[in-house]
């Protein structure tokens, strides 16, 4: 088991390292404040307490053994946990949590900063405004498959396993973000507004000229002179995806074409493109090309290598 004892820890998991009963197996490094952090714990839970911390937002997956069991602060049932299910919970959050034999899971403490810069970059919001919801064992095949990878990657000993992790956490946090807060995106847009084409063609032109500045949904809106909400709904019918999709794929094409100067490094290319870290831009980058922007950089000469990543955005 790697020694975690350093400051920037979470509260949640130093109190957690207490419990009678419980094993820590592994946990992942902490080199910076602002790193998530992954641990996998073993045994049975015996009415413990989780208390309200201002620093990580906690993600539980259930690996195996017996259910997880949650009560809410003044004892009202809030759910229980299977094998192979997430718990999300907001770091303010009090709890209990039970179980009648052993079971082993996986933690993931995610920074609040983080979630907040994530609320920023993908949604314009400032991180004050982002009211995340908190559920107890959901089957979210998005949520899973991205756990599985960071228990896998920190399980294999990789020393760079933190980096990766601090990427799907980006995702991780998008994802809880979309899903599960006041931000989620309804699953179908409702009306059938349109833009003029003029306008459409305005608004395009404002997110080409302000990709490396922060991009706010309000101000295209007001900058071609409609409302907010008309806008969003708009510009999805228009376009076949909404505004901060939109301009994530925009930058995650600048940057490619950032790319080609290689004495750039991959964070500055990062800020050029509007991305908020270099993490982000990894994220976006897979998400769009099917690879990361140094594998991309370093395959620019292979004409056919490119052709086949152009093929995936």
């Amino acid at each position: 088991m790697n020694d975690i004892l350093t400051a920037p820890a979470p509260a949640q998991l130093r109190r957690e390292r207490q419990i009678t009963g419980l094993t820590l197996l592994r946990v992942s490094p902490v080199p910076t404040e602002t790193s998530c952090v992954l641990a996998v714990h073993e045994g049975q839970v015996r009415d413990y307490s989780k208390d309200a911390y201002d620093d990580f937002h906690t993600l539980t997956f259930h690996l195996d053994g017996a259910p997880l069991r949650r009560r809410g602060e003044h004892s009202a049932e809030a759910g229980h946990s299977l094998p192979g299910c997430v718990s999300l919970q907001r770091c303010d959050e009090r709890s209990r949590w039970n179980s009648d034999a052993p079971s082993r899971w996986a933690q993931l403490y995610l920074p609040v900063g983080l979630v907040a810069d994530c609320a920023s970059a993908h949604y314009g919001v400032d991180g004050t405004m982002l009211s995340l919801g908190s559920v107890t064992g959901v089957d979210d095949r998005a949520l899973v498959r991205r756990l599985c990878q960071a228990v896998a990657a920190m399980q294999s000993g990789l020393a760079d396993a933190w980096q990766h992790m601090n990427v799907w956490a980006w995702e991780i946090a998008a994802h809880w973000i979309a899903t599960y807060s006041n931000l989620a995106t309804p699953a179908v847009v409702r009306g059938r507004e349109c833009l003029p084409a003029f306008k459409l063609r305005r608004a395009r032109d404002y997110i080409d000229a302000s990709l490396d500045q922060p991009l706010r949904v309000a101000a295209i809106a007001q900058e071609i002179g409609v409302s907010e909400a008309h806008f969003a709904r708009a510009f999805r019918t228009a376009t076949g995806e909404p505004p901060h999709r939109y301009i994530l794929r925009k930058r995650a094409e600048l940057a490619r074409m950032l790319l080609s100067a290689a004495e750039r490094s991959l964070a500055d290319i990062a800020l050029d493109a509007g991305f908020a870290n270099q993490a982000h831009l990894t994220s976006v980058f897979c998400h769009h090309f099917g690879v990361t922007p140094g594998t991309y950089r370093r395959h620019i000469g292979d004409a056919a290598w490119t052709q086949r990543a152009d093929s995936l955005n």
